[in-house]
C-alpha cells in the first residue's frame, strides 16, 4: 500500500453526504470551507470514511449541499491501478449569478490515487491555490 494511503486524513462528517440542498451546516454552524482549509494545511491527501461514505460524489448537487454553499463533485473516471496518481477535474455547483443554477461553475484539478484493489479505496488531494470559501467536498456511498 502506498505511504500516502497510510497517512491520508479521514473526512467522516455525515453532512458531506447531504446532496439534496438541505442547508445542513457543520456542527460549528458555519459553511464548510474545504478549499481554504486544504491550502492552509498544505494540501493533504484525504479519504471519505464512516458517516461520510466512501468516495467523492459523482453527480451534481444543488447549492447548499454537503455542509457548504458550493458542493465539489466529479463525473471523471477514477484510477484503476493501485498507487498511480491520476489528475481529474472536480466541479463546484453554484448559482450562475442571475443565469440560473449551474453544475460546473468552478472547475479545479485534484489528484486521486487507488490504495487497494477495492474500487472505492481512494484518496484525494486538492491541488489548487484557490482559497475562497463556501466550497466543500461532497461524498457518497
Amino acid at each position: 500500500m502506498p505511504d500516502e494511503c497510510l497517512t491520508a486524513r479521514n473526512l467522516s462528517e455525515s453532512w458531506r453526504k447531504d446532496n439534496r440542498g438541505s442547508r445542513i451546516s457543520p456542527i460549528w454552524g458555519k459553511s464548510n470551507c474545504d478549499t481554504k482549509q486544504m491550502v492552509r494545511d498544505g494540501r493533504p491527501w484525504f479519504r471519505f470514511v464512516g458517516e461520510a461514505g466512501n468516495r467523492l460524489l459523482d453527480t451534481c448537487p444543488p447549492v447548499y449541499s454537503c455542509g457548504t454553499y458550493g458542493g465539489i463533485w466529479t463525473d471523471q473516471p477514477m484510477p484503476t491501478r493501485v498507487g498511480v496518481v491520476t489528475t481529474v477535474f472536480v466541479y463546484a455547483s453554484r448559482d450562475g449569478r442571475g443565469k440560473g443554477y449551474t453544475c460546473k461553475q468552478s472547475i479545479w484539478n485534484i489528484s486521486v490515487m487507488r490504495c487497494s484493489d477495492s474500487p472505492h479505496d481512494l484518496i484525494y488531494r486538492y491541488d489548487n491555490d484557490y482559497k475562497g470559501c463556501n466550497f466543500g467536498f461532497c461524498s457518497m456511498d
